[in-house]
């Protein structure tokens, strides 16, 4: 399942919108190299998309898909059961 460092990164992804990897890295504070390895399993699980950057080719941005929006919300739910209540 999804741990903590994919929620946060996901989460991210999600406030963020479409974000560069190097924006994305510097925002949850991670080295560029860990987070591209994060990437790839939140990737491998069809739950954020990856593409070329259209101001900057050799950079890659991140978009949440419709399923990570629902893992997320998911995680949340079961992890956080008071986060609604303080709304």
């Amino acid at each position: 399942g999804m741990g903590t460092l994919a929620f946060t990164v996901l989460g991210k992804v999600i406030v963020e919108g479409p974000v560069r990897m190097r924006d994305l890295a510097d925002a949850v504070r991670m080295h560029p190299a860990a987070l591209t390895r994060q990437v790839q399993a939140l990737e491998a699980e069809g739950l954020v998309a990856r593409s070329a950057d259209p101001l900057d080719g050799r950079a890659s941005m991140v978009e949440v898909t419709t399923e990570g929006r629902r893992a997320h919300r998911g995680f949340e739910s079961a992890h956080f059961p008071y986060k609604r209540e303080f709304k």
